[in-house]
């Protein structure tokens, strides 16, 4: 089975920048190393969006890698910073679900700042993407670059978001339909997703390189949604979820636009959430999740050719019954008079 493999690695800008991961595994009071990703699902469309929210000298001192398992175009990735500032930053504070003070960061209105806590800050920026050269690779490499490093004085932390979308995303589910009966199969669909993310077996052997090479970035917490409609129904996962909530209708349309092709009359979109923290005194470096769900495939061909194939076998049915009919009858008919028989009956009764 095809995995969902996602990477991400730092590389030292310098020499003096080359610190091991249990150096980076030192905690400094108001940093922040969060990983954000989210699975979208909705009638076929799919997305990954990511957040991360990382110390700003992170950025400054080291390129910051991210690698997909696909061919990628510079199409298929959208900056949501810009979402995430609209009306009155309505997004920014759904997602941490959380209200908190926002406003701009000094010298420049593109930028905002938000305190999590009291002691941490992070600075909402927009990024540049650029791909990496990687020969001989089944993927796609590319830096993440936060704009304008010196707008964000008082932030300890920097946050981007961005979202990747593909066609090919939907390669990566497994379908199968071996578990329903024969009838079943022609209305329902099992899917299987396994996502990773540095998980050295399922990366290419040129990245799992990078990520021995003390190059990985330890992280505090990772958050992970997978968000379906209702119709799915979630079957097996390789840990439990943390908790599921709707997703509000017509609050999220501008965020993810396919939102507003589901009926909520019959259907609205679920978010199953799992949150992965590390034990005490230790750092994150790896996370994987299998999705196993199922959903009713109504498509109209396939009734056509149940119908059409209905017809057939009746109308094979009834032919072979009248053939039989003729060949071997239940009743037998009558016998013919001859013409002597008929003259000698006349006769008779006259």
């Amino acid at each position: 089975m095809n995995s969902l493999s996602l990477a991400l690695w730092a590389v030292p800008k310098g020499p003096s920048q080359n610190e091991t991961v249990e150096a980076q595994n030192v905690p400094v009071e108001g940093e922040k190393r969060q990983l954000h990703i989210n699975i979208w699902n909705i009638y076929e469309h799919h997305a990954i969006d990511i957040g991360l929210i990382l110390p700003k000298s992170l950025f400054s001192n080291k390129q910051l890698n991210f690698f997909v398992p696909f061919n990628a175009k510079p199409d298929d990735f959208e900056d949501l910073s810009g979402k995430m500032k609209e009306s009155d930053h309505k997004y920014l504070k759904a997602i941490f679900n959380r209200f908190f003070p926002v406003h701009p960061c000094e010298k420049n209105k593109r930028f905002c700042c938000v305190a999590l806590e009291e002691n941490t800050r992070f600075c909402l920026v927009p990024i540049e993407i650029e791909k990496v050269p990687f020969p001989e690779l089944d993927g796609t490499v590319f830096t993440l670059s936060p704009v304008a490093f010196p707008e964000c004085e008082n932030s300890i932390n920097y946050y981007v978001r961005f979202r990747i979308k593909s066609e090919r995303i939907k390669s990566y589910y497994l379908h199968s339909k071996k578990e329903s009966s024969r009838f079943k199969n022609i209305t329902e669909r099992v899917e299987i997703l396994d996502v990773g993310y540095n998980v050295p077996r399922i990366l290419p052997t040129n990245i799992e390189k990078h990520l021995q090479k003390d190059q990985q970035i330890p992280l505090d917490v990772i958050q992970f949604f997978y968000i379906c409609p209702t119709s799915y129904k979630l079957e097996i996962t390789k840990k439990e979820m943390t908790n599921m909530r709707s997703v509000e209708a017509g609050f999220w349309n501008d965020y993810f636009p396919h939102l507003s092709e589901l009926d909520v009359k019959k259907d609205v979109a679920l978010a199953y959430h799992r949150k992965t923290i590390p034990e005490r005194g230790a750092r994150l470096t790896h996370f994987s999740f299998l999705i196993k769900s199922s959903y009713q495939d109504f498509q109209k061909f396939k009734v056509v050719i149940l119908f059409l194939s209905g017809c057939l076998i009746s109308f094979a049915l009834s032919y072979l019954a009248a053939a039989l009919y003729n060949k071997w009858p239940l009743v037998v008919p009558p016998a013919r008079e001859t013409t002597q028989e008929a003259a000698k009956n006349n006769a008779i009764t006259n």
